[in-house]
């Protein structure tokens, strides 16, 4: 993550010269008024002072510089390091120094634009804690007015960036907007870049099914990329991630790691504890075609938690990634008292042409009417059937499914809740 803040450490890294190669205090010779007082921004009073600018200024360039297109976090920094200084000796004079008005500038963006409801209280309290710190600890005379309107600064560009980041007519647009109707086709030539298979499954689901919960990637008014979760009714705190593509224009240069980083603040603000990422191991001349996904999951503690083969078609298999919400604290595994099902009806497996999965309800202990059912996915010539069920009630009728021909494939762990996993049992 480091290496994609370069402005921020290059902003700390010229306040630790200003003060240990000049030493403490400010300039006071330089004759171009603005020149000296956007200078002495990386000039502090104390060591107590330069730290307390640094932590609050790498906190938040942390949060925001990742997630905010270069030019936008250049744009930004420039007015932080200009207005602010201006209007203190407009008000104050002179006698001023210190980056805080950057780092409180930064705060306020960070508050105001794509930081999840979460984090809204604890950014809000560590500008709260440093206006108070700096009143109270300071030697040098405080540039108030220089806090505040780097406050005032932040806040207004991310809440203008809220208000008109969404219009589609602009082209100064970047970062991660809701799907609209105008973007299914461009979105639909990202994911051909890949797959022309994938491309027309997604072009079909977003006519069935609508847009609502998916995003794309913007820079500059272009769509780049597209991602987007959905819920499961069935799971409390379950997303998965769905039709995650980037354009191939853009790989290597950190959009596709900006465009999950979005994505995840956006689960993040609705309690999402887990999230799981369905793919494939499917390879075109030896190399897997959604291989730089996979090392991109990774990167955000994504892991392989479980593979069915030949799920999507002989010799391609079904990959699903799993990574937990770190934010989120761990409950204790709850124990859970299993029953049985009854097997109810049947559909299509999720992302196959001719596979069936079983609807089911709970029943006191046993299984019911599978062999009827089974017939019937049989008689659809289905190539295969799929059973996912609580881990309680698989404990209870394993003996049973395995007579009827089911194989355990595998658990997808905390599914449910803490401690209660989804069995994933197959017929083929």
């Amino acid at each position: 993550m480091l290496t994609r803040m370069p402005i921020t450490l290059s902003l700390m890294g010229l306040s630790c010269f200003g003060f240990f190669y000049f030493g403490a205090g400010a300039f006071e010779n330089i004759s171009n008024p603005v020149l000296q007082y956007t200078l002495n921004m990386f000039r502090h009073g104390t060591k107590a002072h330069l730290l307390g600018n640094l932590f609050m200024l790498g906190v938040c360039g942390y949060f925001v510089e990742p997630q905010t297109p270069r030019r936008r976090f250049i744009e930004l920094i420039a007015l932080l390091c200009v207005v602010p200084p201006l209007i203190e000796y407009a008000i104050a004079g002179s006698g001023f120094l210190g980056i805080s008005g950057v780092a409180y500038g930064l705060a306020a963006f960070a508050l105001y634009s794509t930081r999840p409801k979460s984090e809204w209280v604890w950014i809000s309290g560590l500008i709260v804690i440093f206006l108070v710190a700096d009143k109270a600890l300071s030697t040098q005379k405080v540039a108030i007015y220089s806090h505040f309107s780097g406050l005032i600064i932040g806040g207004a560009v991310a809440m203008l960036g809220k208000l008109f980041g969404n219009n589609n007519n602009n082209n100064s647009v970047s970062g991660l907007i809701p799907m609209e109707p105008n973007h299914i086709n461009t979105v639909v030539s990202i994911i051909n870049e890949t797959d022309d298979d994938d491309a027309r499954e997604a072009k079909d689901s977003f006519s069935r099914h609508g847009l609502e919960n998916m995003f794309v990637m913007v820079d500059e008014g272009q769509v780049i990329g597209v991602t987007g979760y959905q819920l499961d009714a069935a799971a409390r705190g379950v997303a998965w991630l769905s039709w995650t593509y980037l354009s191939e224009s853009r790989h290597g240069q950190g959009w596709g790691k900006m465009m999950i980083e979005a994505m995840l603040n956006e689960l993040d603000g609705m309690n999402i504890r887990k999230i799981f990422i369905s793919t494939s191991d499917y390879s075109e001349d030896g190399e897997m075609i959604y291989g730089k996904a996979h090392d991109l999951y990774r990167s955000f503690g994504a892991a392989e938690e479980l593979k069915i083969k030949n799920y999507f078609a002989p010799q391609e298999a079904q990959l699903i990634f799993s990574m937990y919400n770190q934010r989120i604290e761990p409950q204790p595994p709850q124990t859970f008292e299993g029953k049985g099902c009854r097997i109810t009806g049947i559909v299509g497996a999720p992302e196959t042409e001719n596979a069936a999965a079983f609807e089911w309800e709970e029943t006191e202990r046993g299984l019911f009417d599978i062999t009827e059912y089974l017939d019937r996915a049989r008689a659809g010539n289905a190539d295969f059937i799929l059973l996912t069920i609580p881990s309680d009630i698989s404990d209870n009728i394993s003996g049973d499914l395995e007579r009827a021909g089911f194989e355990n494939a595998g658990l997808l762990k905390d599914y449910y809740d803490f401690g209660l996993h989804q069995a994933w049992w197959i017929c083929f």
